[in-house]
C-alpha cells in the first residue's frame, strides 16, 4: 500500500521504490548521452581523431592515410605519401583494387594523373613526380557510394599492396 506522509497540512503520496528506480534510469540515460557525446567528439561516428588511420608497412615505399570511419555520400580523403625510391624514375604507377574503386566515387585526384586506366581488378593511375624531391603526396578525394566495410588495397607498381579496412556508415 502506498504510504502517505504528512507535512503540516499537506498530504503527499510517496513511492520511494519507484523514485529510486527512476533515479537509476536517469543516471543510465546521462551516462549513455555522455558516452555518445564523447564518442562523437572523438570521431567514432566519422571525422575525428579516432576515425583517422595511417598504414605504413615496414619496408614499404608507400604510406596510406585514410578515414577508418566515414559516412556514405560524405567526402573523404585518401592520402598516399610516397618515399623517394617509389618515384626515382620521375614516374610512378599507383594501383587501387576493385573494392575501393567500386565502392568509392573518385571526385578528384591531386595531382592529376597522366594516365588513368580501368583494370579487371581495379584501376591504375600513372603520375609524373619531380625525382629531386624527398617525398611526394597524392590525394584521392572520394565520396563513399555504399555503406559497409571496404577491404581496400593500394599499391605502387612492383611492390606489395598496402591493405586497410574502412567502415562506411549509412
Amino acid at each position: 500500500m502506498e504510504s502517505v506522509s504528512r507535512t503540516d497540512d499537506l498530504e503527499a503520496g510517496c513511492d520511494l521504490e519507484f523514485e529510486q528506480r527512476w533515479w537509476r534510469v536517469q543516471r543510465i540515460g546521462w551516462i549513455v548521452l555522455t558516452v555518445l557525446l564523447v564518442g562523437g567528439v572523438a570521431g567514432v561516428f566519422g571525422h575525428g581523431p579516432l576515425s583517422k588511420a595511417t598504414v605504413h608497412p615496414p619496408g614499404s615505399q608507400l604510406q596510406v592515410s585514410y578515414d577508418r570511419l566515414a559516412r556514405r555520400e560524405t567526402p573523404t580523403v585518401l592520402e598516399l605519401r610516397l618515399d623517394k625510391p617509389a618515384f626515382a624514375s620521375g614516374q610512378v604507377r599507383i594501383h587501387l583494387n576493385r573494392a575501393l574503386v567500386d565502392q568509392m566515387q573518385l571526385k578528384q585526384i591531386v595531382p592529376s594523373p597522366l594516365i588513368a586506366e580501368p583494370l579487371a581488378n581495379g584501376a591504375s593511375f600513372r603520375f609524373t613526380i619531380d625525382p629531386t624531391r624527398d617525398s611526394a603526396v597524392i590525394l584521392f578525394l572520394e565520396n563513399p557510394a555504399t555503406a559497409g566495410i571496404i577491404d581496400a588495397e593500394v599499391a605502387v607498381e612492383g611492390a606489395e599492396p598496402v591493405r586497410f579496412r574502412q567502415f562506411i556508415y549509412p
